[in-house]
Parts: structure tokens; C-alpha cells; sequence
């Protein structure tokens, strides 16, 4: 039902709210550049504002243990239907969050590492992540990344865009293709399918995007 559904993202937002407010606290502190992509994120997501509103009591929420942190990466995990790429496509924003204010440190990479095993993630497929985005350097700004060229014309933008043109149109296409918005005719799961494979694709881009230039500012 509708209602059932709206309670199962409100759960996942207040879960992904919950990790991803330890993330960044978990130094200590949150300093300005985690805000303000935690803002950017959650502003430009074109969800439900009632799973905005989960999101941030699960982000400001009282500091959780282990356990809480467990317990919200298998939400995270059912909602997604234990899927493995859409696990990855999570953990990997999890860690753009890390990398956002510099190299990943210690107790950020035992909490990755912790957030992975929760995902069915074997050790070596986590730290593959560390070493492909923070050794390799993957986010480069030269025409020749094929990659970061696809990601603009997902967007439909080019690298000449500003991070304003690009946020602008990045919400406009989360809004067109965000799961929880129907469209009339065909099938509504087909239809859904296509949604969620749409909205993760633009939420890749755009996160792709953002962290190649907060390394090159």
C-alpha cells in the first residue's frame, strides 16, 4: 500500500540519516564542508519531505553504538533488497562523505569497514573502494576521462557548466526519476524499476561530478 510504502522510506532515510551522521562525527566534530554536502545532498534529492525530515532526525539524532549502526545498515540492505550494486553504489557515497574533507583516517575506514560487512561485503572488495578513490585518484578534470565526460552528458551539462548549472539540472532529473513519484500507464513496477535504475545513474553522475571538483578547488 501507499502508506506502507511511505513508512518503509521514511525508515530508510532516518537509517541512512543515522550512518551518515556518524560518518561525519565520528572525528570528533562536524566541520563545514561535511554540511554542506550532507545539505547538497539531501536538498537536491527530491524526495518526500517527510523523508527529508527522517533523514536529518536520524543524522542529529543522540550518537549511536555499533549496534545502531548495524542495525541501520540492514535497513539500508533490505530496502534495497540485499542488491549488490546498489549496496556498492551506497557504500561508495558513504565514503565520498569521508573523502570530502581529506584522506579517509582510521576510525572512518573501521566504520567503512564495518558498513561494508553489513552489506555482505567481503574485506578486500571494501578496501578495493579506499585504494580506487583515494589512491587512484579517479575524479580527474582532463577531457580524456571518458568517465567524467559521461557523466556530464548525463546530466547534460558540460565541464565549462557551473556547479550551480550542473545542482540545477542534477534536480531536475532526481525529481523526474525519483522512485517514489508514479507515471501513468504501464506497469508500475516496470516503471519503478526504470526509476530507481534512472535515479542512481544521475545520483552517480552528479556525486562524481562534485567530488572531482571539491579535490580540484
Amino acid at each position: 500500500s501507499t502508506n506502507r510504502e511511505k513508512t518503509r522510506s521514511e525508515e530508510y532515510y532516518r537509517a541512512l540519516g543515522t550512518v551518515m551522521g556518524f560518518l561525519c562525527r565520528i572525528d570528533g566534530s562536524v566541520n563545514e564542508t561535511e554540511v554542506n554536502f550532507v545539505n547538497d545532498l539531501i536538498q537536491s534529492d527530491g524526495s518526500a519531505p517527510e523523508s527529508k525530515q527522517a533523514f536529518m532526525h536520524g543524522f542529529n539524532g543522540v550518537s549511536p553504538n555499533e549496534s545502531d549502526i548495524r542495525n541501520a545498515v540492514e535497513e539500508l540492505s533490505n530496502y534495497m533488497n540485499g542488491q549488490h550494486d546498489a549496496c556498492m553504489e551506497l557504500f561508495e557515497m558513504f565514503l565520498l562523505v569521508c573523502l570530502c574533507d581529506g584522506p579517509v583516517n582510521p576510525q572512518e575506514r573501521n566504520l567503512l569497514l564495518l558498513i561494508g560487512a553489513g552489506f555482505l561485503f567481503s574485506t578486500s572488495e571494501s578496501r578495493s573502494f579506499f585504494h580506487k578513490y583515494s589512491s587512484q585518484r579517479e575524479y580527474r578534470t582532463e577531457p580524456s576521462n571518458t568517465e567524467l565526460d559521461r557523466c556530464y552528458g548525463i546530466l547534460d551539462c558540460k565541464l565549462s557548466s557551473s556547479m550551480s548549472e550542473i545542482k540545477k539540472k542534477y534536480r531536475e532529473l532526481v525529481k523526474k526519476y525519483h522512485p517514489d513519484m508514479s507515471h501513468p500507464g504501464g506497469s508500475a513496477e516496470a516503471d519503478r524499476e526504470f526509476r530507481i535504475a534512472k535515479f542512481r545513474e544521475v545520483q552517480k553522475a552528479y556525486d562524481t561530478i562534485r567530488a572531482n571538483r571539491l579535490r580540484n578547488q
